[in-house]
């Protein structure tokens, strides 16, 4: 059998290549738009956050955003530490999308940190970061998770737990940024109402080696 070769001619030749440059550019635009979040573009540009990142019932002590002063020396705190009951319950601040899950952060001892952040505006995401202070197995990590990435969240939305292997130092690690980088004290994208409802909390259940040293919560 022979087998017959399509040639095509010089000018329709040079003219199909000139189309695929053209169309294979389009494509990759077209693969791009497809995958970004359907329901990115409906966030606003800012928002004010309407509700704790913690259920108030569970929580145990908290730690202060900025410098915070110890005995003799001091160090810079970038979010907001929340120790909780075990199971402690973590709620959306405010309605968004779910931006990113990770099941082990690779911080700390092996298998022990895991991570929700939820963007909320345009401009601002919130970041969870879940510290046990022990190993936890993946399918606890998985089973104490109730969101994936994508899935829209409404505020107060009950989002995880923090499973709580060392009852002294696990907690969850709140940060809220601001165009990629955390420029302030979580606090200021409150409401009031929540603002002084955090600050309530943390009077009343401080990091009991710092609350002498460090009366507020924004420092």
């Amino acid at each position: 059998m022979r087998t017959e070769v399509l040639i095509l001619p010089a000018k329709l030749k040079k003219n199909f290549l000139f189309f695929l440059n053209l169309l294979f550019p389009a494509l990759l635009l077209i693969g791009t738009l497809s995958c970004k979040s359907p329901f990115s573009s409906d966030l606003p540009e800012m928002t004010v956050l309407s509700a704790s990142p913690v259920e108030p019932s569970d929580c145990r002590w908290i730690s202060p955003y900025g410098t915070i002063y110890e005995m003799s020396s001091s160090r810079y705190h970038n979010g907001i530490d929340f120790n909780t009951v075990s199971w402690g319950r973590f709620l959306a601040c405010a309605d968004g999308e779910v931006e990113n899950v990770e099941i082990n952060t690779g911080q700390g001892l092996p298998g022990t940190n895991y991570r929700i952040v939820i963007k909320v505006a345009k401009k601002l995401e919130l970041d969870y970061h879940f510290e046990t202070g022990g190993s936890v197995s993946e399918a606890e990590r998985k089973q104490n998770i109730f969101v994936s990435r994508g899935n829209k969240v409404k505020a107060g939305q009950h989002i995880a737990n923090l499973i709580v292997i060392n009852s002294n130092i696990a907690h969850v690690h709140f940060m809220v940024r601001e165009n990629g980088k955390v420029i302030k004290c979580p606090l200021d994208y409150f409401s009031r109402t929540v603002a002084d409802l955090l600050e309530q909390l943390y009077d009343a259940n401080p990091a009991v080696y710092n609350h002498s040293l460090n009366p507020n919560l924004c420092n």
